[in-house]
């Protein structure tokens, strides 16, 4: 059995208050249309890397060297373009994005209807997920060995929150996207390396 402790089990998310929001959900909105998609993981996100999408949102690069952490921005995930294909669950597994834990936070940003939609965290026992069985795995050249995964039938939910404003969330704790909208799209912004404490309380108190 996997030994796994999330950090900060009691924090699962802070609001933030991101000055110019309209206009860099806009930007960020027309960076995922003209970005070509070099990396999904699975049906339910896109990501895209630092270099593929840095021209195209100055705005937020802006606020991030507000904050001081421009310089660790690693990558941007966006909810898929499509809801998943019918072999698929519509809602992800509850899952860890990485047990290594080489990534912690996210800066989640609600880009449009995102009303009704929810992040929910869960407690119970991880266990890494078997790549024989992602079939979705297949399509990228590295396969995704630090996630993890939590049944569903002996999770307990712990914390759930409405995707309508700007949040930095902990990918420690067992969590999942909650939607049935099919226009919904939201941003997930990851560093890298991860943010240090200090870095956490400056975003978080801004």
């Amino acid at each position: 059995m996997l030994s796994y402790t999330p950090n900060k089990p009691d924090w699962c998310y802070s609001y933030i208050d991101i000055p110019n929001l309209e206009k860099i959900q806009e930007e960020l909105l027309q960076a995922r249309d003209i970005c070509n998609i070099t990396l999904q993981n699975n049906p339910y996100y896109i990501n895209f890397s630092r270099e593929e999408i840095y021209e195209h949102i100055p705005l937020l690069l802006d606020y991030l060297k507000q904050i001081g952490v421009e310089e660790k921005l690693w990558r941007i995930m966006f909810s898929a373009k499509s809801l998943p294909e019918s072999r698929y669950k519509k809602q992800s597994a509850i899952h860890v994005d990485a047990v290594n834990k080489h990534i912690t936070h996210s800066l989640n940003i609600p880009i449009m209807d995102c009303e009704n939609t929810y992040t929910v965290w869960y407690r119970g026992r991880v266990e890494l997920l078997n790549q024989e069985y992602n079939h979705y795995i297949g399509h990228n050249e590295k396969p995704l060995k630090n996630f993890a995964i939590v049944n569903e039938n002996s999770a307990k939910e712990i914390c759930r929150v409405e995707t309508i404003r700007p949040m930095l969330v902990n990918t420690t704790i067992p969590h999942r996207g909650i939607s049935n909208t099919e226009s919904r799209v939201l941003c997930c912004i990851r560093f890298k390396p991860d943010l240090t404490e200090e870095e956490f309380v400056n975003i978080t108190t801004i």
